[in-house]
């Protein structure tokens, strides 16, 4: 899992703007192979998207997650599977006018793990995915399919005026390939759309551009991978962003005259090492992101949020006792990525954003956040690749020296240091500044 772990920031998330990814009418009309039965495709009303969080959110979304538990599904796909959809989980805001979740299991039958809209966190819907059970038997997709069609998507489950989509993993060859063509084409003509995604070296590619929504290279892709994501970004016009922000933004917030006007169009982006800092003091880091992002004009910037993040599901077994030395085993796998690695993902998040533009990376850490040869090297390789970084650092042990070495400017420019988190608020207009000079 380490070469998959979350890139649900390839596609930087626009700040304020009712739809950040638009779909060309004639892309819908010309290439689109289905039906639009929900006419979410239209462009809404900016009225539409009071209901959604700016920051995270979308086009209404019902959405099911599909885990492949045949008896041939060995236990390092079942746990892959699992990983990704935990992974993937986040992007979503959900809420009964936005996203809705469900999650299923199949086999030689259909379990439901997780009810649609049933759970309105995504922890909750995490949690559900991580205990998803075994069916066992037979790969039988069309079956699944068919359930998709007649049961999940149902007027009586689903919403007719939101996007049905499917993430149908696989991990092997379907046993009747005829009846999974037919039900897959009659599912896509309700215009629900999937996407498949195979597990490990075993999903049969052919099969998987069967039953996937066309064009296939964006609706068909490996559990290894996060390229998924941009496309969900461009189906369902999502607001991406790594991390929930809680509470969401007031709706009723009119920022008329924004404190900073770019000059040129920029990609932002805020690496935090959540797992280092800690909840307490990352929730103060994002208030001052939100109240940071809220004096930015929007026609020039995207932005995304990046934290770090562990293996460590895949190393436990979370759900069952074990043996101790099973456990001991297990143990020895987890690995803990260092600021280092975020600032890796950092830079290929702003690779994969727009081109031509400056790119700007605003970098929160504090004593707890060790600097280590990665992280130097990292910020080196950025620097390299004139990536404007500036950092706020909270603390007292580190030299400026090592901040400016990180950082990609010498004194307080680009570097802010305060002595407590309590300060944190008080120099938010500072960071803005210092920021808006370089934009």
């Amino acid at each position: 899992m380490a070469n998959m772990f979350l890139l649900l920031t390839l596609t930087v998330l626009q700040i304020n703007r009712a739809c950040s990814y638009n779909i060309g009418r004639d892309r819908l009309d010309d290439s689109f192979m289905q039906s639009d039965t929900h006419g979410w495709m239209e462009e809404p009303a900016l009225e539409s998207y009071n209901t959604v969080p700016k920051g995270c959110g979308g086009k209404p979304a019902d959405v099911y997650f599909v885990l492949d538990t045949s008896s041939d599904v060995t236990h390092d796909q079942f746990q892959r599977q699992i990983q990704f959809l935990v992974d993937l989980t986040p992007l979503f805001h959900l809420g009964q006018d936005t996203t809705q979740i469900g999650v299923l299991a199949y086999g030689n039958n259909v379990v439901t793990v997780a009810r649609l809209g049933a759970y309105k966190d995504s922890s909750e819907i995490q949690e559900s995915i991580k205990v998803t059970p075994r069916v066992g038997g037979a790969r039988d997709t069309a079956q699944v399919l068919r359930y998709l069609r007649t049961k999940a998507f149902s007027p009586v489950v689903a919403r007719r005026s939101a996007a049905h989509v499917v993430v149908l993993l696989n991990a092997g060859l379907s046993g009747s390939s005829k009846l999974m063509r037919t039900e897959a084409t009659l599912l896509k003509k309700t215009g629900a759309y999937l996407y498949t995604v195979g597990v490990g070296d075993s999903g049969d590619k052919g099969e998987m551009e069967e039953v996937a929504s066309w064009p296939a290279a964006d609706f068909i892709f490996r559990a290894d991978d996060f390229t998924i994501v941009e496309s969900l970004v461009n189906i369902l016009h999502i607001h991406e962003c790594d991390f929930q922000i809680d509470p969401p933004l007031s709706q009723n917030y009119k920022n008329k005259n924004p404190v900073c006007s770019p000059r040129r169009p920029v990609d932002i982006v805020f690496p935090v090492d959540h797992i280092a800092i800690g909840s307490v003091n990352t929730e103060k880091i994002l208030n001052v992101i939100q109240g940071f992002l809220l004096e930015l004009e929007p026609q020039f910037v995207e932005t995304a949020v990046l934290f770090s993040k562990t293996h460590f599901a895949d190393a436990l077994n979370l759900n069952h006792l074990e043996g101790v030395k099973l456990a001991h085993e297990r143990l020895q796998t987890v690995v803990f990525q260092d600021l280092g690695n975020l600032l890796k993902r950092t830079r290929r998040v702003l690779g994969r954003g727009r081109q031509g533009i400056q790119k700007t990376v605003v970098l929160f850490l504090d004593d707890s956040v060790p600097l280590t040869d990665s992280v130097f090297a990292e910020a080196k390789r950025n620097k390299y690749l004139k990536i404007e970084t500036y950092v706020v650092y909270v603390g007292t042990n580190y030299k400026q020296r090592d901040l400016e070495l990180v950082s990609n400017g010498k004194g307080n420019n680009h570097v802010v240091q305060i002595n407590s988190y309590e300060e944190l608020s008080q120099i938010r207009n500072k960071i803005l500044v210092n920021v808006c000079k370089g934009l």
